[in-house]
């Protein structure tokens, strides 16, 4: 599978993704959100976040890419944002990881494993590194490459 990445950097990354969808594609896009998924995580390199788990947040914004509109109203028709979820928090509990960006790499590429899944936009966040900031993490874009 072959996916290229978008500068997340700016504020119009979300725009951009979706830009480049719709120049590449006479499709219509469904957004599939997951907000706030909160879950345990053993991820950093630190000592102390190898030796116990901590709280993360993962944000995904899943592309779809429509070929015609919902007729009959079933599951099968559309992305089952329960699958998703219940993978993310497989791949999470799977054993440690060191940086948020693999995480979110690894997240990236799962949702681009389904079919239907055109683009996504994955943010991993860890929520109790500082206690100065609400959190620190990453965000990245990944688009399907035909």
């Amino acid at each position: 599978m072959k996916f290229a990445s978008v500068n997340s950097v700016d504020m119009n990354s979300t725009k951009k993704i979706h830009n480049l969808l719709t120049q590449s594609s006479s499709h219509t896009i469904r957004h599939v959100l997951i907000n706030d998924l909160i879950l345990s995580a053993r991820i950093g390199i630190h000592k102390h976040e190898k030796e116990r788990p901590q709280r993360v947040r993962v944000n995904l914004d899943i592309s779809v890419a429509e070929n015609s509109p919902i007729e009959k109203d079933h599951i099968s028709e559309v992305l089952n944002y329960e699958e998703i979820v219940e993978a993310v928090k497989v791949l999470v509990s799977g054993g440690h990881i060191n940086l948020v960006e693999t995480l979110a790499e690894k997240i990236s590429g799962l949702c681009l494993s389904y079919e239907k899944v055109s683009a996504v936009i994955v943010r991993v966040e860890k929520l109790d590194v500082f206690k100065e900031t609400a959190s620190v993490g990453v965000e990245i874009n990944r688009i399907r490459q035909p």
